[in-house]
């Protein structure tokens, strides 16, 4: 079997407001087909600068990558 990794993909999850019933709204900016040779460490260390574009600040950052098996 031979493993293949995949693109990442970097999700943004952000507080977009509060529902009627006061329970916080949230929504996501994704930021696709990343090099999948990109290392986390430098995903990471670049979410600073990303921070400074955002209107809103971050409340969580997720980094996904697909890997096949065949």
């Amino acid at each position: 079997m031979t493993k293949t990794q995949g693109t990442k993909t970097i999700k943004f999850k952000y507080k977009t407001g509060t529902t009627a019933s006061g329970k916080d709204k949230f929504a996501n900016n994704t930021i696709a087909k990343v090099d999948s040779t990109v290392s986390d460490e430098v995903i990471f260390a670049m979410l600073p600068l990303v921070a400074k574009l955002q209107e809103v600040a971050s409340e969580d950052v997720e980094v996904q990558q697909s890997i096949t098996m065949k």
